[in-house]
């Protein structure tokens, strides 16, 4: 029970700890980002900045097309889709995570 714990601790800093480092890269000037396509995602993601941080750190200027796109990761559901409940917002994290950059 104690390493299941520990576990759970260890993957929960990783994902803490890459999401602070998408979003410092997302706000230094090098990056270029475009603060409207980061508004739209945060409203189309039922304002989970993290996830859309994410998301717009991985497609860039295609990140609002990707929305829509069924994913096989996500049981072929789309994004969108996956805000509707905690349980669906968890996968899509989980999907995101696994992206190979």
């Amino acid at each position: 029970m104690y390493e299941l714990i520990t576990l759970f601790f260890v993957v929960l800093h990783f994902k803490l700890a890459f999401v602070a480092k998408v979003q410092e890269e997302l706000h230094s000037p090098a990056f270029g980002k475009d603060e409207s396509i980061l508004n739209i995602l945060k409203e189309k993601l039922n304002f989970y900045e993290d996830i859309a941080s994410v998301f717009y750190f991985i497609y860039r200027e295609d990140s609002v097309k990707y929305l829509e796109k069924r994913a096989l990761i996500l049981d072929n559901l789309t994004p969108i889709e996956c805000v509707a409940t905690e349980e669906l917002v968890h996968r899509l994290r989980e999907a995101l995570l696994r992206y190979p950059y």
